[in-house]
């Protein structure tokens, strides 16, 4: 009996003990959580920790305070409502860079660093022009002045040009067909896409670069479509290619055709040249035409 009731008191006081301790555990742990959160808040607003200072380094065309701009818009408000963005330990790196590239094509790099807990660097590198892009089809043949981008060496799209003098830049003109550079690009056609494939671009420059090879001047190419490219060269001279049979069988078949009696190197490299146009599409038959 006295054991029985010992059971009994030892229960009731177990009983009592798991209730005080879910009592505790219900009451104090959210107001520690929450005293907590509002220690860390109050931390995280320190002026000590806050972002004042943006340093950029590495622009060219760019303004920098372009950039500070969208590194503002970046860090402003706070996470949860109660942690500053701007905090230089929990600013978001990440998104600061990828809105940069998505804000600005021109740049081809961004890395944001830490510089001290009131500072941070914007370290970006910018695109180089190597071709234009011009529209989609030849208006200068209309008398009408177009309006040109530049394109990097693999046929990004990424600022508008100022106006040139012929032959400073290989003017290219044709669709947009190589879609969008970044799948987070804010801006409509053509900046930030890719005027052709990187294959196919890459194709046609190295086709103009043969072309210097002979002693020839690519001023423009014109994309016509299924393969076929229209080379413009600075003496007028049109040289009808077609990408499937390959740079080096274009080439040599148009090498070959310069060392006939009825067409040599001069027809197509000289200045005062009277042909038209040749046109090395199609296998083993060489076109051409005199003015």
């Amino acid at each position: 009996m006295f054991l029985r009731r010992g059971r009994i008191i030892r229960s009731s006081y177990r009983t009592r003990e798991r209730r005080k301790t879910f009592l505790f555990r219900l009451f104090f742990l959210p107001v520690a959580l929450t005293a907590l959160v509002a220690l860390g808040a109050f931390l995280a607003h320190r002026p000590e920790v806050i972002i004042r200072d943006i340093s950029v380094q590495g622009t060219l065309a760019l303004a920098e305070d372009d950039i500070r701009r969208v590194v503002h818009e970046e860090i402003s408000g706070a996470y949860l409502r109660f942690f500053p963005r701007a905090n230089s330990l929990l600013y978001p790196r990440k998104e600061i860079e990828e809105r940069l590239k998505n804000t600005f094509p021109l740049l081809s790099s961004v890395t944001v660093r830490f510089k001290n807990f009131h500072s941070i660097v914007v370290v970006v590198e910018e695109r180089k022009p190597a071709h234009l892009w011009c529209g989609e089809e030849l208006l200068a043949q209309k008398g009408v002045r177009p309006e040109c981008f530049f394109l990097d060496s693999d046929g990004r799209v990424f600022a508008k040009a100022p106006l040139f003098s012929t032959g400073v830049y290989l003017s290219l003109y044709g669709p947009i067909a190589g879609g969008t550079v970044r799948e987070g690009n804010v801006h409509e056609t053509p900046l930030g896409f890719y005027f052709l494939t990187t294959q196919d671009f890459h194709f046609l420059v190295a086709f103009a670069g043969a072309m210097k090879e002979l002693g020839a001047v690519p001023e423009k190419i014109f994309v016509m479509g299924d393969g076929d490219y229209n080379v413009i060269l600075a003496n007028g001279v049109s040289l009808l290619i077609n990408q499937k049979h390959g740079l080096d069988s274009l080439v040599g078949n148009l090498e070959a055709a310069l060392q006939t009696d009825k067409l040599t190197t001069e027809d197509v490299v000289g200045e005062r040249s009277r042909l038209e146009y040749i046109d090395v599409r199609f296998k083993n038959k060489v076109l051409y035409k005199f003015k």
